[in-house]
């Protein structure tokens, strides 16, 4: 299990190293595929981007773990994809990631989901509702 990131320093990371190719939400200038919700995808499956047959075949999904190893050397976590950039850093990484994941709408969902939660109960505790979990 990796060691989560700051999204907050991921999202600088991201500008510098990955806004060049890719796009979150849709930029028909995008040299690469959309990452907007990519956490949970098959790869080769996001966008209408052209992929290599490499990333259509390869049957994998993009876990954090799986986008780890790939942003440190894609060519050889999939060999013959389009990628050619790498992302040294272990830290930057899971940065990245780690900014990926809280533009997902899973991600946002969950958190309003959590926020709703919170709400919903503190309004119960104010008239004394006893909640059993």
């Amino acid at each position: 299990m990796l060691p989560d990131g700051d999204p907050l320093l991921g999202r600088r990371i991201y500008n510098q190293q990955c806004l060049t190719c890719h796009s979150l939400e849709g930029s028909p200038y995008s040299n690469g595929p959309l990452l907007g919700n990519i956490i949970g995808q098959k790869a080769g499956t996001m966008s209408k981007y052209r992929y290599s047959q490499a990333i259509k075949e390869s049957k994998i999904v993009w876990t954090r773990e799986n986008l780890f190893k790939f942003l440190r050397k894609p060519q050889r976590f999939i060999r013959g994809n389009y990628m050619d950039s790498q992302v040294i850093k272990v830290e930057d990484r899971l940065n990245i990631i780690a900014y990926l994941e809280s533009q997902s709408a899973w991600f946002i969902g969950s958190w309003i989901t959590n926020y709703i939660i919170d709400i919903i109960y503190s309004i119960l505790m104010k008239f004394k509702f006893t909640i059993f979990l």
